[in-house]
């Protein structure tokens, strides 16, 4: 099984990637359109919640495992299995763990069948961020056509399941079961599918002093990932307290289609991550890493401005035909939605090379930077404009975040000009696209 890691990224490499990450995206819509339209509004908000909590509870169990076993993996490739194997050792334990401590908490706060919806989604939010740990293990190996073949087979399983059971039931605790018991089988699909580049399951975490290695190699990652996660619920936490609930149901209407980006940029970048961290021990690791640099740069500027322009054009379209007339107010939004989601996606490829150059660090400043513009900003604007400027808010957290690690990585390529031209060409962009508006 083994894969030669010279010469770059494939083509072929980002079109299956692309192919994941694009069924993952439609598919997650989908299923996210039929339960609003089903559940109704309660229902469907507190499903929201739960999802939000129990998607930062399975972020703090991957404990920075995913970013940290890919990077050594690629760097180590003969012990690839090992790696990965050593790394959902560790992620079971921490979900085990979770599990109990959110579970237990959680009858503090709901009971009878909501504590239940809430811990059979926590379940299945957990699942799904086992298996997509385990894909680590198709990525090192440069198996993409693998892992979206898996993608893509439980992703049409996982929709077909939750829909029907929603538009049969109207229940949530039967969508909360369908949910659940689809992660769940998604998680046993993908182990099986990856047997030959995972170890068997007895030898998972058997040596304590691997363990241990593998933790302390995670922790430098641990708190990148989970501020990440935090900076993409963050708004939903910060805004209920701030809007009516009719105003945030508006704004999460736009806002979960622009989220949709956060974890399309992290996995294309995965494309990347292999080979940008097997430069760093090549023959010439300078020469190279700055050709995949050029590269990846160039790229993410393209699908930047073509993710933009769909939501400043294509929104108002979502608007009128997807949601109806009760969320006109959602088309004052566009504008700074498409902002955002033209800087976040750019800063994501900086991002990722920081992390293929251990800077590790400095992805870490710039999530706190980020997330205190977006307070100072949500404080000062929302009670000035109110909803109006609930977008805007979202779109100074991107730019903050576009900053920081762009003069972060602008100080580790030798001024590499791609990178100069993206970072000064963007905002340039924006800015006159704006005043045209």
């Amino acid at each position: 099984m083994a894969v030669s890691l010279q010469g770059g990224v494939k083509t072929s490499d980002k079109f299956y990637m692309l192919v994941a990450t694009g069924a993952r995206m439609v598919l997650s819509l989908a299923t996210f359109v039929v339960i609003v339209r089903y559940l109704g509004p309660a229902n469907f908000g507190f499903y929201a919640a739960c999802i939000a909590v129990a998607s930062v509870i399975a972020a703090l169990t991957d404990f920075g495992l995913a970013t940290s076993s890919l990077r050594a993996a690629s760097m180590d490739r003969a012990r690839s299995a090992e790696i990965v194997g050593d790394a959902l050792a560790l992620k079971v334990g921490f979900s085990l763990l979770a599990t109990l401590i959110a579970g237990g908490s959680a009858l503090l706060v709901v009971s009878g069948d909501e504590w239940l919806v809430f811990l059979l989604l926590l379940v299945g939010m957990i699942a799904y961020s086992l298996a997509d740990l385990a894909m680590v293990a198709a990525r090192v190996n440069r198996q993409f056509f693998l892992e979206a073949r898996i993608v893509v087979l439980t992703g049409i399983a996982m929709f077909g399941v939750v829909a029907a059971v929603a538009a049969a039931t109207k229940s949530l605790l039967a969508v909360a079961i369908a949910f659940a018991a689809t992660r769940l089988g998604y998680l046993v699909f993908a182990r099986f599918e990856l047997r030959r580049l995972l170890q068997p399951l007895k030898q998972f975490g058997r040596s304590l002093s691997d363990l241990v290695r593998t933790l302390r190699s995670a922790g430098a990652y641990a708190l990148d990932s989970i501020l990440t996660m935090v900076s993409s619920q963050i708004d939903v936490i910060v805004f209920a307290t701030m809007l009516t609930l009719a105003e945030l149901g508006t704004y999460q209407a736009g806002a979960r289609l622009v989220q949709v980006i956060v974890p399309f940029s992290v996995m294309l970048s995965s494309v990347y991550l292999p080979a940008l961290s097997a430069s760093r021990v090549n023959s010439n690791p300078h020469r190279e890493f700055r050709s995949l640099s050029g590269r990846m740069t160039i790229e993410f500027s393209l699908l930047a401005l073509i993710g933009s322009l769909m939501f400043l054009l294509l929104g108002p379209l979502v608007t009128q035909y997807i949601y109806g007339p009760e969320f006109g107010a959602l088309n004052q939004l566009w504008p700074a939605f498409a902002f955002y989601v033209l800087h976040r996606f750019i800063a994501s490829g900086f991002g990722i090379q920081l992390v293929a150059l251990g800077r590790i660090r400095t992805r870490i400043y710039s999530q706190v930077i980020a997330m205190t513009a977006f307070f100072i900003a949500a404080f000062i604007l929302i009670p000035l404009y109110g909803f109006n400027a609930a977008s805007t808010v979202m779109a100074a957290m991107g730019l903050s975040s576009f900053i920081a690690l762009g003069i972060g990585l602008l100080r580790e390529v030798d001024r590499h000009p791609v990178v100069i031209l993206s970072f000064f060409g963007i905002p340039l962009i924006a800015s006159v696209g704006m005043l045209i508006g």
